[in-house]
């Protein structure tokens, strides 16, 4: 791949390393992948797009590769990380979060001072609210935790509202979304630059080997179809795993 004018992320998001091309990223998030601490990401492009998120909101790569989650193809933060993301944007002078009431009264309010505003930004999630949309029963984190899942709720709600974490959506919330009705296909024909066409053919082709039946011999390391059935890697990660089991 050439290297691309402005495609530059800075030390910062990535923890030292410095990504000038295309080629740079995408190598970079399979070297992610491979190290196999960040089980959120499946595709180079999404590691691509995390190191993107991490620079916008002025934030350690860590952060975001330790708490994002995929889900309804949108890319999502645990609540915990979401606060921090809120604190390096160095607009929240306060953050408040309590729970009052008791059994259907009881409530989670999360109130935000953003600086330069006079009024706390002030958001709250109650049982009332948790039964009305059908979450209160739910099994799951709902019934196991359901003081913590209102807090959750309230703080998506105002640290978004609030403008200072760039409209992510918190996991915790995210799961309950529903994924709504299918998307009406239209073809659109559409001439990538040379750099990005070759991330996006790698795309489709692992969209590709997703749907291949499971009976097909494929490598112990990285999934991909085998070519003999009597060896255990493919030719890539067979380099990679020289010295070790072959």
């Amino acid at each position: 791949m050439t290297e691309t004018n402005g495609f530059e992320i800075a030390k910062s998001a990535t923890g030292g390393f410095v990504i000038q091309t295309l080629d740079d990223a995408h190598r970079f998030g399979k070297f992610v992948i491979d190290a196999g601490f960040f089980p959120a990401f499946k595709r180079p492009t999404q590691v691509v797009v995390a190191v993107q998120i991490a620079k916008d909101n002025n934030v350690p790569f860590s952060l975001i590769a330790q708490n994002i989650a995929f889900i309804n193809n949108r890319a999502t933060l645990y609540g915990d990380a979401l606060v921090g993301v809120a604190r390096a944007s160095g607009m929240m002078e306060d953050f408040v979060e309590t729970i009052e009431g008791e059994g259907d009264d009881a409530k989670a309010i999360c109130s935000v001072t953003v600086k330069g505003l006079k009024t706390p930004i002030a958001r709250e999630f109650s049982v009332k609210d948790a039964k009305r949309a059908k979450l209160w029963d739910k099994k799951g984190p709902w019934t196991d935790y359901p003081n913590r899942m209102l807090q959750m709720r309230a703080r998506s709600w105002a640290l978004r509202d609030a403008g200072l974490v760039q409209g992510i959506v918190a996991r915790e919330e995210a799961i309950d979304i529903p994924s709504g009705p299918a998307i009406r296909e239209v073809k659109v024909e559409v001439e990538p630059d040379d750099d990005w066409a070759g991330l996006i053919s790698a795309d489709a082709e692992a969209d590709a080997k997703d749907d291949i039946a499971d009976d097909v011999p494929r490598c112990a390391k990285c999934g991909d179809p085998l070519d003999d059935d009597d060896t255990k890697y493919c030719k890539d990660c067979a380099v990679i795993m020289e010295g070790g089991e072959k």
